[in-house]
């Protein structure tokens, strides 16, 4: 992405403690393990093991491969006019079916995607249960991506000022990865 954008945003997927978000930074702190902005979950957590929990810190790891509800309305409202996006064709709850159901598919590696329009239904304070993989405007200006194991999404632009307003989201943990 960093070829073709010149700022990379990387957002962080917050772990939980009885259904509050809680910062990679948080769970670093407990367990002795400085966040990066290049930090893996398993690093910071210090488990590669899927339910791995820290008792008084988190007991929900980070989602994975979608952007968190918590975070869909202020990272919603900076990413405009999105217009269409690559949806994993792994999911299998109704509203996710209920957008890829007539959408075309296309594979990229290994995995199948379908592509989806206008994914930025979480208007009226409702958000989506899973997010697109990929997402972009109608104008290119921005991409983002969610890997459909990624405990993160990265947001690319050559917009400097959309690089910084992401990072700097209230309660939002982000790093810019790629800055000329």
């Amino acid at each position: 992405m960093a070829m073709v954008f010149t700022h990379v945003v990387r957002i962080l997927h917050p772990a939980y403690l009885d259904n509050r978000p809680v910062r990679w930074e948080e769970v670093g702190a407990r367990t002795g393990n400085v966040v990066r902005a290049t930090s893996t979950w398993y690093e910071v957590c210090g488990s590669a093991r899927p339910n791995y929990v820290v008792e008084g810190v988190f007991d929900c790891p980070p989602e994975q491969g979608s952007l968190p509800s918590v975070l869909q309305q202020p990272v919603y409202e900076r990413l405009t006019s999105v217009s269409e996006g690559l949806l994993w064709n792994g999911y299998n709850d109704p509203q996710t079916r209920r957008l890829t159901d007539s959408a075309p598919s296309i594979y990229v590696d290994t995995d199948e995607y379908r592509v989806i329009e206008k994914t930025d239904e979480a208007e009226g304070g409702s958000s989506l249960d899973v997010t697109p993989n990929y997402w972009w405007p109608s104008d290119h200006s921005w991409c983002a991506a969610t890997g459909i194991d990624s405990f993160d999404t990265l947001i690319a632009t050559s917009d400097a000022r959309l690089a910084a307003e992401i990072v700097a989201i209230p309660g939002i943990e982000a790093f810019i990865l790629h800055d000329p």
